[in-house]
C-alpha cells in the first residue's frame, strides 16, 4: 500500500512540476490558433509602421525565452505607434520579465488567468498613464489597480467583465 501511495505521490509531482513549466515557460500564448494570429498580427503591425528590420534585428540579437518573444510580439502588436517607435525593444523586454516575474512570485500572480495577465498585467499600460510611472515597482500594484478601474469607470466599462474570470482572491479590495 505505502508503495502505491508513493507511486501516485511521485506521478502527481510529476504532471504537478509539467503544469507548472508549461505556465512559466513555453508558449506565452497556449491557443495555437490565437497565437498564430497574434504573430501574423505583430508582423502585419510592423510592417505598417516599418519597424520589421529593427525589432525583427533587435529580437533576434537578445537572448530572450519563447515565453518572452512571444510576450513582446504580442505587447507590439497591440501597441501604439508612438509606443512601438519611442521607446526601445529593451525597455520592453524589462517590463515583460518583470510582468513574468509578478507572476511567478506574487499570490495573485499565480491565479491570474492568462488572457488577463495578457490584456492587464503585462501591458505596460492601459490608458494614457506615462510609461515610466506604471512597472518595476515604481507603482503598487493597488494603485494601478485603482487607477484602470477609474478608467474603466469613466469610459463606462463594465470592471464587473473585467474581473469575472479571476478568483477572489485576484480581485482587488476597494474597502481599504
Amino acid at each position: 500500500m505505502k508503495k502505491i501511495l508513493l507511486v501516485v505521490a511521485t506521478l502527481a509531482a510529476i504532471l504537478l512540476a509539467a503544469y507548472l513549466g508549461n505556465r512559466h515557460f513555453g508558449h506565452f500564448l497556449t491557443d495555437s490558433s490565437y497565437r498564430e494570429y497574434s504573430m501574423n498580427e505583430f508582423e502585419k503591425r510592423m510592417a505598417l509602421y516599418n519597424l520589421s528590420d529593427s525589432i525583427n534585428g533587435e529580437l533576434a540579437e537578445e537572448e530572450l525565452s519563447e515565453r518572452e518573444a512571444e510576450a513582446l510580439k504580442w505587447l507590439y502588436s497591440s501597441m501604439s505607434l508612438a509606443d512601438a517607435a519611442d521607446y526601445s525593444l529593451l525597455y520592453y523586454i524589462e517590463n515583460v520579465r518583470f510582468a513574468f516575474k509578478a507572476q511567478r512570485e506574487t499570490a495573485w500572480g499565480k491565479s491570474v488567468p492568462e488572457r488577463e495577465f495578457r490584456h492587464f498585467v503585462l501591458p505596460v499600460r492601459v490608458n494614457n498613464e506615462k510609461l515610466d510611472d506604471i512597472l518595476m515597482g515604481r507603482k503598487t500594484v493597488k494603485e494601478t489597480i485603482i487607477e484602470n478601474i477609474e478608467y474603466y469607470f469613466s469610459n463606462g466599462i463594465d470592471t464587473n467583465s473585467v474581473w469575472s474570470g479571476c478568483s477572489s482572491s485576484v480581485k482587488p479590495d476597494m474597502e481599504d
